[in-house]
């Protein structure tokens, strides 16, 4: 499917079982960002005021949970000016690829908010004295900044190159807004690249972090292992969780995009692109419950602050 059979079908022609099928994807979409805005707000309110938690290890975990909490805001307001809207009496966007580059950000930037905490994880694990010692300033911030610049770059692209380019609103999509299938096409594969590396790399951590352990037991210095990588071990786990459930709903939200290309009906198209979309606001929505059911000091500090919260002092 090329350019020209992805903006053909104006909204005018749209069949009544699409546009119940737009409009079940837009509720589906506002819900998931309110469920995303409330629980992405929920981890950095926890995080932040929990002194168990506030430290370098959850420092790209907060990062994480911005964008969470910037993915269900955009998506939140989109949606629901969609719905407000209408199907029916939808007009070309003019608009379009500068929506597109806000939630372009969001879905790039929940993979690279990935790659930085595996980045983030394999350092803990490998160099721990190193990682306790080096300031935030010199690793998490730069690290961050990096992994950030990359979302934000193709953002800007899409951004630029489309700004002001009239796209039906049922395709309103990146892909239109850039001047090269090729480019799209070779940009959605390396991402696919980054998301399986990032897979691979948690789970090097983990048979790395088992080996060390095993190592240390055969020396009969399974105490000095427990010193050194205690805090590693036992924030591992949560994090790994995070960044595979991330990994995993990226790599089949961006083949549903990839078959979408290759759509060949328009219910078909409506169904895989979303789905895209459907995983991001997924992903954001599901941190919350992922860190809760893998952390121990999480779950503690989110029961501290309720019960605090719901305490109310005679005087």
């Amino acid at each position: 499917m090329n350019e020209s059979s992805l903006s053909a079908l104006s909204p005018e022609k749209l069949p009544r079982d699409i546009t119940d099928v737009i409009q079940s994807i837009q509720v589906a979409l506002l819900v998931l960002a309110f469920v995303a805005i409330a629980t992405s707000f929920a981890v950095l309110l926890v995080i932040l005021k929990s002194k168990a938690l506030r430290n370098r290890y959850f420092v790209t975990m907060i990062s994480m949970s911005i964008n969470d909490l910037l993915t269900g805001i955009s998506y939140f307001v989109l949606e629901l000016c969609n719905l407000v809207a209408g199907v029916e009496d939808q007009k070309p966007d003019y608009t379009c690829c500068s929506k597109s580059g806000l939630l372009s950000f969001c879905n790039n930037n929940a993979l690279m908010s990935a790659v930085a905490l595996s980045v983030d994880r394999t350092v803990a694990v490998c160099h721990p004295l190193f990682y306790r010692n080096v300031s935030i300033y010199k690793f998490h911030v730069p690290l961050m900044f990096l992994s950030t610049s990359y979302s934000v770059a193709l953002s800007l692209v899409i951004g630029v190159q489309g700004y002001g380019k009239p796209i039906a609103f049922n395709r309103c999509g990146p892909e239109l807004c850039w001047n090269s299938w090729f480019a799209v096409h070779t940009l959605q594969h390396l991402n696919m690249v980054l998301a399986f590396s990032i897979f691979f790399l948690n789970l090097s951590v983990i048979v790395y972090s088992r080996y060390t352990a095993k190592k240390y037991q055969r020396r009969n210095l399974i105490q000095l292992f427990h010193i050194k990588y205690d805090e590693q071990t036992r924030v591992m786990k949560t994090l790994t969780w995070v960044t595979l459930v991330v990994v995993t709903l990226q790599i089949v939200g961006r083949i549903m995009r990839l078959m979408s290309l290759q759509a060949e009906n328009e219910i078909t198209y409506t169904l895989f692109y979303n789905s895209f979309h459907i995983s991001t606001t997924l992903n954001a929505a599901l941190n919350f419950f992922v860190v809760a059911l893998t952390s121990v000091a999480f779950r503690a500090a989110l029961k501290d602050i309720f019960i605090q919260s719901s305490v109310v002092s005679p005087f």
